[in-house]
C-alpha cells in the first residue's frame, strides 16, 4: 500500500486498506507481513516510521501503480518533487472526485492522504504500472511521448530500469499507431 486517506479508520469502507483486503489479500495465500500498509498509525506521533520500515526491509520488491487522471502516482500530485519521501499531502480536487466515482464511496472523503514519495517508489526493484480506461488516455500519451517533468509525476518512471507498463486499448487510444504496434506485440 503506497497511500491511504488521512485521517481514516482502518476499518472504514472508504479506506484503501479495506478495499485492497476485500478485493485482493482476502483471496490470496500471502502472509500480511510480506506487504506494507501505509497506515494512519505510522504517522500519528512518529510520522516517518513507515519510511524507516521500508528502509529496514531493504525497500520495495514490487510496487504496483496506476495513474491518476491528473498524472499522479500514489498520491504524489502534479508538482511533487522527484526526491519526495513518505509524507502527508493535500489532495487535489480532481483526485478526490476521481476516487468518489471509481470506488463508489461517500462524499466525506478526507482532503489529505499519506503517501510514499516518488523517491521511495523509484527505489523499488520492480515497478508495474497498470493503466485502464479512457479517462487516462491523455496522461498515457503525455507519459509515453512527452518529456520527464514534475507536473506529470508518472513521467519519472520512464527512467526506472525495471518498469513494466500494461495498458488497455482505451488507455492507449491516443498513442501514435507505430507506438501502439510496439506495445501490442
Amino acid at each position: 500500500m503506497v497511500d491511504e486517506y488521512y485521517p481514516i479508520s482502518k476499518t472504514s469502507k472508504n479506506s484503501f486498506r479495506y478495499y485492497i483486503n476485500k478485493n485482493f489479500f482476502d483471496h490470496v495465500n500471502l502472509k500480511k507481513k510480506y506487504y506494507f500498509n501505509c497506515e494512519n498509525d505510522y504517522f500519528l506521533e512518529e510520522r516517518f516510521i513507515y519510511e524507516e520500515k521500508i528502509t529496514e526491509e531493504g525497500g520495495f520488491d514490487l510496487v504496483i501503480l496506476g495513474i491518476g487522471d491528473n498524472g499522479h502516482i500514489a498520491y504524489n500530485e502534479p508538482g511533487s518533487e522527484f526526491s519526495s519521501r513518505v509524507r502527508l499531502v493535500e489532495l487535489e480536487k480532481i483526485t478526490i472526485e476521481q476516487n468518489k466515482k471509481k470506488y463508489s464511496i461517500n462524499n466525506n472523503l478526507p482532503k489529505y492522504a499519506l503517501t510514499v514519495g516518488i523517491h521511495n517508489i523509484f527505489k523499488a526493484k520492480r515497478i508495474l504500472l497498470l493503466v485502464l480506461g479512457e479517462s487516462k488516455r491523455d496522461k498515457v500519451k503525455e507519459f509515453i511521448e512527452g518529456p520527464i517533468m514534475k507536473i506529470l509525476p508518472v513521467s519519472i518512471l520512464k527512467l526506472h530500469e525495471n518498469l513494466t507498463v500494461i495498458l488497455d486499448e482505451k488507455a492507449s487510444s491516443l498513442l501514435d499507431k507505430e507506438i501502439r504496434e510496439i506495445i501490442y506485440y
